[in-house]
């Protein structure tokens, strides 16, 4: 009977790095997709941020222009 339960410990831990290499496969896909998200999330704060630099160069304007009304 020990024969056996050599194999039953080989499938056991067949079994065990299977399931760990499906995971870790499942894992890097999540990486993946959340490097994906994070690259979109980066390009858009990087737009966001031109828009305030806009807006402020605009505000500033107008204020210049404001002033220059008000003398």
């Amino acid at each position: 009977s020990a024969p056996e339960s050599i194999s039953e410990d080989e499938a056991d831990v067949s079994k065990q790095l299977n399931n760990a290499l499906e995971e870790l496969g499942s894992v890097k896909l999540k990486y993946k997709v959340l490097k994906e998200a994070n690259k979109g999330l980066v390009h858009e704060k990087q737009s966001f941020e031109e828009t305030i630099s806009k807006l402020e160069l605009q505000l500033e304007v107008s204020r210049r222009d404001g002033d220059s009304l008000l003398k």
